[in-house]
């Protein structure tokens, strides 16, 4: 399993759960002012421009009166938390790496050694110079640092 700036945070880097933010889809009038909204999240830049047009331009439905996000309405009752994480982490039968972001917003150095002191076969790899959007921020890197890890496997 590879972990991807994800994964069982320490108790200090937890955040609490805001309020749930769907609302009633918004209609765009156009495809270019869909497109001009879409935004990373977490918020941050990127370099790549074209990687993010390219998937802002695919996250796109047309509708009979405008443009729309592509978005599962189920998601949030589909993806509750349960269980003890980190027991489910302490107890996996397979190989384990983590890759995250040198300067991820989701992920930190506190939560890479908080998962390594819980499972110490844990393989972590920084990306340098990365936020949260690996394959966005640096993805030559990301794809060798990729390769890497499924080489141990």
């Amino acid at each position: 399993m590879i972990l991807l700036d994800s994964g069982v945070k320490h108790p200090d880097d937890e955040s609490p759960k805001g309020p749930e933010r769907w609302t009633k889809p918004k209609v765009y009038p156009d495809l270019e002012v869909a497109r001009s909204r879409f935004r990373l999240q977490p918020p941050q830049t990127c370099e790549h421009e074209f990687l993010v047009n390219h998937i802002a331009r695919q996250s796109i439905d047309a509708i009979d009166d405008g443009f729309v996000w592509k978005f599962d309405d189920e998601l949030n009752s589909r993806m509750r938390a349960t269980g003890n994480f980190e027991a489910d982490f302490v107890g996996l039968q397979c190989p384990v790496s983590l890759i995250y972001g040198e300067h991820s917003a989701s992920f930190s150095v506190k939560s890479a050694e908080h998962m390594q002191s819980l499972n110490p076969s844990l393989r972590v790899e920084v990306l340098k110079d990365a936020q949260h959007h690996l394959f966005l921020d640096q993805p030559l890197d990301f794809i060798a640092q990729l390769k890497a890890e499924l080489l141990h496997f």
